[in-house]
This record gives C-alpha cells, structure tokens and sequence, in this order.
C-alpha cells in the first residue's frame, strides 16, 4: 500500500472522529460552570454539558439537512423550515457562551441561567419534529415515486396486451379470409369457423391481459411483500378475488409463496 494511501485514510479517519470530539470541550465549560455558578453535582453537571452539545450537534445537523433538501428540491415541493432550525442553532450558542462566558463576567446573571435548561428542552423537542417532519417528506416523496413507476408499467402493460390483442385479431381475420368464411356468412353450417375465430380472439385478448396483470403483480410484491390485497386490486383495476385467485395460480405454479409474512416472489 503506496503512502499517499495511507496518508489519505488517516486523514478521512481524523476528518470522521473530530468533529464527534469537538463538542466536548464545549460540555466540559458548561459541567464546570453548573457546578460553579448553579453548585449542581458533578454527575448532575456532566449531563447537563452532554445535553446541550448533544443539542448543538443535532440542531446543527438539521440545519444543515434542511438546507440541503432546499437546495435540491424538487420543484413542486415547498421549502423545509430552514429558518426554524437555524434558529435553534442559534439559541444553541446563546445558551452556551451564557452559561461559559457571561456567568463569569457577571454573576448576578446566575439567578437567569436556570431558564436556559426549559428553552434547550423546547429545542430538543422541535428538532425532533423536524426531523420527523423530514423523514415523512421523504417518505412521502418516495411513496409518490413508486406509485408512478406502477403506473407507468402498467400503463406499458397495458399498450404491450393492447398490441398484442390487435396482433391476433389480424391474424384471426387473415385465417378467416383464408377459410372463405366471410365469403360463406351466409350460410349457417359456414358460420362455424367464424365464430371459432371470434372466440379465438377473445380468449387471446383475455390471456394476454392475465398475463400482462400478473406480470404486474408480481412487480408489486417484490417491490412490497407486504402489499395490501386491496391496494394491489385497486391499482391493478381488477376485483380482489381475481389477485386471490392469481397468487393460488401462480403458488401452485412455484412462482410466488404465500405465508404470514407476505407474498414472497421466488
């Protein structure tokens, strides 16, 4: 291994590790200034100092994240409250250069620096709205994004089944025109082979729109093995005891195992 490889692993590894350390000193001055100026306990100040920097860290983090996503939005998306989380950032700072820096420039702020502690608690608490705020966006984007992938395959299904029904029809009427039978309507005994054609066809089209269901189906549960019935239906445009049916067709077949754990697509 060359040495400039080494040298760029150390790095990336002290680039992960400080930013994790920075804080501590940080948490140390505010456990020291608890314990001076409010004469809390030693255990009682340590977590005080690691509940604020905690609180830093995370506000920081979802500042950041939110500015992000506000960068690279989409464009039918509206803004993450960036301003929020810059906010709590900032009352983050307040908080710790009041508890490190002006307790010893002035203590008779030390009646004051109680309060600190209930407005960190409500930062904790709207950062975790947040950032659940975020992850149900995100959840909610990537819903939206599946939905259309099934539309669109099933969009493309049904353009593949719809061709594929006209295909046999021209080759339903091209064997009809071969057997004389349009020639022959007239006739009863001669409407026979028409009417076998006809059949033919529709018993193409139905076949090519199974399988074309199917086909989508199967790309449901693989995507999610546990797909309600109902939303696979509804989706696929058919009734439920249709999917019923299809899912013990195709066990049958050893195309999918149904258990309590869902549909599995072997």
């Amino acid at each position: 291994m060359s040495t400039n490889s080494l040298e760029a692993k150390a790095t990336d590894f002290i680039a992960g590790l400080v930013p994790w350390l920075a804080p501590i000193p940080s948490a140390v001055l505010v456990a020291n200034a608890t314990m001076t100026h409010l004469s809390w306990s030693q255990p009682v100040a340590v977590i005080a100092g690691l509940i604020i920097e905690g609180l830093g860290l995370t506000s920081t983090s979802t500042s950041l994240t939110l500015w992000d996503w506000n960068a690279r939005r989409p464009a039918n998306e509206p803004k993450a409250p960036f301003w929020l989380s810059g906010f709590m950032v900032g009352v983050y700072l307040v908080s710790t250069i009041g508890l490190t820096v002006m307790l010893d420039l002035n203590t008779a702020l030390v009646h004051l620096a109680p309060a600190v502690f209930p407005i960190l608690a409500l930062v904790g608490t709207i950062n975790i709205a947040l950032r659940q705020q975020h992850k149900n966006r995100l959840a909610r984007i990537a819903d939206s994004d599946r939905l259309a992938r099934l539309a669109a395959q099933k969009a493309d299904a049904d353009r593949k089944a719809e061709e594929e029904r006209k295909r046999m029809e021209r080759k339903a009427d091209r064997d009809a025109k071969r057997l004389g039978t349009v020639q022959q309507s007239v006739n009863q005994p001669a409407q026979q082979p028409l009417l076998g054609i006809d059949q033919a066809r529709l018993q193409a089209g139905r076949a090519s729109k199974k399988a074309s269901n199917i086909d989508m189906m199967l790309d449901i549960f693989k995507t999610d093995s546990h797909a309600p019935i109902t939303d696979v239906a509804r989706q696929l445009s058919i009734g439920r005891q249709t999917v019923y049916n299809y899912l013990q067709e195709l066990e049958q077949a050893g195309r999918v195992h149904v258990n309590g754990n869902g549909v599995e697509v072997l």
